[in-house]
């Protein structure tokens, strides 16, 4: 610089004043008297991030660090009033960093008046960065001790690493080598979740892991990492991810910490690495630490309930023998008022004199010789003078020089355990006595081999002792298949009960069969392998009474069966001889009428209708049987009550009187009528019964709807709509124990001969199988009611059959083979083909049958036969026919068909059939139908 012309140096000018602010190291800037920026040199940029431009105008307290800015606002104050002091505090930079700054600051006037504060700011940061790290340490150290855990300590070490660098995303990842997992008990992002434990693969924690060194990545880094294939990154993408290894003084690798930043403007450095690696030594051990207190405090606390519920004593003495610990089992054993009461005292002050020296002296040879004393028996008496028995162990507790220091010991209080031991001895010895003189046959048995016999079982057998010892059971039955229903009804039992009985037969030693009740139970001994208790008694005497009985009510209930066949063949050749008497009478007068020259036309009607109610009387016969064919159609119970009502009221006679209430708005129901029927007349027939002196006997119809919650407590029921058949009388009603029998087939409550006890049953097996439920609800002396429920279905009424009258016949050319083994209807059903344009081949055997139609060259369209032949059956027949000729079509007529196209009575599917007796008229439409089906 040029000196002045007075030769003095000049002042600079203000452009190098300018020029000095912007290249120098340190901040100027200038504050107005409001806190604000007024100026700042560019050296701001280095110190904070932020360009002069962003902090121009802005006030200082938006840089200040939010626990330095009371401290500097006061500062500024004093300033502002001539009280100048350097200052130092902590500023946020742009990236959120921590700074310390120095700053020396002196007023600026205008006029005589305060302006504002013009200072310098120095970063001081480097000097304070390492006594931040030692003090980093020494919290992290000390948070070992402050925290409850380690959840508690990580979050500690996070705020502290906070204090260092830019931390707001930070985890802990801890690996357990024994299950090569790495977990993250701490996380905390402001993007991801925590994740879920994984095994190490290609993040960028697995690589620190893999490596055991630190890892600053930032994008290039990540790039040039993620294209060698030694990573491959997850979650959401970050700018920088430092993360540095975890390891143990002894150079164990037991995690990563790492930090991340999402932003630009908040970067990660290597001088961050530097710090992280350098305080991550004591987060480890401080980690390692912290585990071992929490292990040993989940020790100590499980020892310590287990101590104070463990019902056995366990203590802790001295040389002295004086109490150094004892449990809650101790003190209720010795009676003392508490643990606590007891330590620093000896058994003396518990027990009496000579039992505390017996012990004192135990415990003295024991520290002598340092030889355990193991599974003592001692017996003493409490203060109430009852014997306790215990079972003691003591053994040495020794110093780290081996040296005995006292003793552990555990008492074991097993009174109970003794008395209940003299117990089940004294039992047993009472038991045995028991056994030897019971006049029960009594043996034990393991798996299926006798162990132990009484004298009567001996008695009972023939067999001596020594013979019965030793032997298999099956050896006292007279056949394997008497031993094996035997050992499954009492397997059953036991099974099911806990124990077995069955009355069967036993061969004697003599070898005569005895009849015998066994009873058997488990037998739970030590001894005795799949034990068990056999108890055997004679029952001959009574078996043989029982035998006299049988036969005889066997003789009186063939007696009263003959009687009932006898009633019923009596009524149905009365039935059947006037219908017959109808029938020939009227063809009688039909001739008559023809010889004479007048039309036969109404008698033969007469005969016609006298042959229907033959048929009807067979159906009727059939249903009783169970064996009819049933047809459901769509049905009114009102319409077939009101066509009852005459039948019904002969049915219950004069002294009882007859009531039927039909709902106006009954819905339809889809059923066989014929079964209705016979349901109805069952019911009221077993009602009458019940009013031996007359009574009334109401029947109802009505709708009904069955709810859910209903069916909840009704467990047979279904929810919907249902139309309810009701049958009440006033009679003597039903116990509660015959109600839960009602429906069992051979049940009656009527005296012998007055009733098969198959009514109610075939009340419940019909209703069944039209899709139905029935309830009965009835008290003795107070009358029965039976509830019929049947599901409600929509539709018309099915037509009922028009009365028949003279019909025409349908008429056909086709060929049909007819094989009827009946004359006289093999012979109608002919004429009545033959008459209808059909030609026919004439059969009454199978055999027949079989060798006429391989000798017939022409077609046979139809196969027409009765299911029941004396050679044979018809659907063997039709199989053995079609195989040469598939096409034909066949049409089966039975009676009575059994089980050969009929199941459950109802027909198998496909399967053509008429009923006998049928008209001629039905027969040739029959047959028309059948032949133009299409298979």
């Amino acid at each position: 610089m040029k000196r002045s012309q007075s030769g003095g140096q000049r002042p600079p000018t203000e452009e190098e004043y300018w020029t000095l602010a912007a290249q120098s190291n340190e901040v100027i800037f200038v504050l107005n008297s409001q806190g604000l920026f007024t100026y700042v040199s560019p050296g701001i940029e280095r110190a904070s991030g932020y360009t002069p431009e962003e902090v121009v105008g802005k006030p200082f307290s938006l840089f200040v660090h939010p626990d330095d800015l009371t401290g500097l606002q006061e500062s500024f104050s004093e300033t502002l009033q001539g009280r100048y002091a350097p200052h130092q505090f902590r500023i946020l930079s742009k990236d959120r960093r921590i700074r310390h700054v120095h700053t020396s600051s002196r007023l600026l006037r205008d006029a005589g008046e305060v302006t504002g504060v013009m200072g310098v700011m120095t970063d001081v940061s480097a000097y304070t960065r390492a006594e931040e790290v030692r003090s980093a340490i020494y919290r992290i150290s000390d948070a070992v001790h402050r925290t409850q855990n380690l959840d508690e300590l990580f979050g500690v070490i996070h705020g502290i690493i906070g204090e260092l660098m830019p931390a707001d995303n930070f985890y802990i990842a801890l690996y357990d080598q024994a299950s090569d997992l790495i977990q993250f008990p701490y996380f905390r992002d402001e993007r991801d979740s925590t994740p879920a434990p994984m095994r190490p693969g290609k993040s960028l924690t697995s690589y620190v892991l893999a490596t055991g060194e630190p890892l600053l990545a930032g994008p290039a880094r990540r790039h040039q990492l993620e294209e060698t294939g030694e990573i491959r990154c997850s979650g959401s993408r970050c700018v920088d991810w430092l993360g540095v290894p975890l390891k143990t003084q002894r150079g164990e690798m037991i995690g990563v910490m790492a930090v991340q930043s999402y932003v630009e403007d908040v970067r990660l450095e290597e001088s961050d690495k530097e710090i992280l690696v350098f305080v991550s030594r004591q987060v480890a051990m401080a980690i390692e630490r912290k585990r071992a207190d929490e292990q040993l405090t989940r020790e100590h606390s499980l020892l310590s309930i287990l101590m104070k519920h463990l019902p056995d004593a366990v203590y802790v003495k001295d040389r002295e023998s004086r109490f150094l610990y004892a449990n809650p089992g101790l003190a209720r054993l010795m009676e003392a008022e508490a643990p606590e009461a007891m330590l620093g005292k000896t058994d003396f002050d518990f027990l009496p004199v000579a039992l505390a020296r017996q012990y004192r002296q135990d415990e003295e040879e024991l520290m002598r010789t340092g030889k355990p004393l193991d599974d003592k028996d001692e017996t003493r008496y409490d203060s109430l003078g009852n014997r306790v028995c215990i079972l003691t162990t003591k053994v040495p507790l020794r110093d780290q020089a081996g040296d005995v220091i006292g003793l552990v010991g555990v008492s074991r209080d097993l009174t109970e355990r003794v008395q209940a031991e003299e117990a089940l001895r004294a039992s047993e010895a009472q038991l045995e006595s028991i056994f030897k003189a019971s006049p029960t046959g009594i043996a034990l048995a393991a798996g299926r081999l006798l162990c132990q016999v009484n004298e009567r079982f001996c008695e009972l057998t023939g067999y001596s002792r020594e013979e019965l010892i030793g032997q298999e059971l099956r050896g006292l039955y007279p056949t394997d298949e008497v031993y094996v229903a035997a050992e499954i009804e009492l397997d059953c039992g036991i099974q099911h009960r806990g124990w077995g009985t069955v009355e069967t037969r036993w061969l004697h030693k003599d070898g005569e069969e005895i009849d015998v009740l066994v009873n058997a139970a488990p037998l739970d001994r030590v001894d005795i392998t799949h034990g068990m208790t056999l108890s055997v008694s004679d029952i001959r005497d009574r078996k043989e009474a029982e035998r006299g009985r049988e036969r005889l009510e066997q003789q009186v209930w063939q007696l009263q069966k003959m009687e009932l066949i006898g009633r019923l063949a009596g009524g149905v050749a009365h039935d059947f001889n006037n219908l017959l008497t109808a029938i020939s009478g009227n063809i009688q007068l039909a001739l008559m009428d023809t010889e004479k020259g007048r039309l036969p036309g109404s008698r033969l009607q007469q005969a016609l209708k006298a042959a229907d109610t033959a048929s009807t009387l067979t159906q009727q016969l059939l249903a009783f049987s169970r064996k009819q064919i049933i047809e459901p159609k769509i049905v009114d119970l009102n319409e077939i009550l009101a066509n009852m009502r005459e039948m019904l009221a002969r049915l219950v006679g004069e002294g009882v009187q007859l009531v039927i209430i039909s709902s106006p708005e009954l819905g339809r129901v889809k059923v066989d009528a014929a079964q209705i029927e016979q349901i109805i007349v069952n019911l009221c027939s077993n009602a009458r019964d019940a009013m031996p002196d007359g009574g009334q006997l109401t029947i109802e119809t009505s709708n009904m709807r069955l709810d859910e919650p209903y069916c909840e407590t009704h467990s047979w029921a279904t929810p919907g709509e249902h139309v309810l058949l009701s049958v009440s009388d006033t009679g003597v009603g039903l116990t509660r124990e015959a109600l839960q029998h009602v429906f069992e087939p051979f049940f009656t409550t009527k005296a012998r001969g007055k009733g098969t006890g198959l009514g109610l049953a075939m009340v419940y097996g019909a209703v069944k199988q039209n899709a139905g439920n029935v309830e009965v609800y009835s008290e003795a002396g107070r009358g029965t009611t039976f509830k019929i429920y049947l599901p409600l279905v929509t539709g018309q009424t099915d037509a009922t059959a028009a009365p028949r009258g003279v019909e025409e016949l349908a008429y056909g050319s086709e060929t049909i083979l007819l094989v009827e083994d009946g004359d006289y209807i093999r012979e109608f059903a002919e004429d009545v083909l033959r008459q209808s344009g059909y030609e026919v081949i004439s059969c009454s055997t199978v055999k027949e049958a079989v060798d006429r139609s391989h000798s017939f060259t022409g077609p046979i369209h139809l196969l027409l036969t009765d299911v029941v032949l004396p050679d044979g059956n018809a659907r063997d027949l039709a199989k053995r026919i079609r195989a040469q000729r598939p096409e034909m079509k066949v049409l089966f007529t039975s009676g009575y068909a059994e089980n050969v196209i009929v199941h459950h009575g109802v027909l198998d599917p496909g399967v053509q059939f008429i009923g006998k007796p049928f008209t001629a008229a039905a027969l040739a439409r029959k047959i028309r139908e059948a032949l133009s089906l299409q298979e």
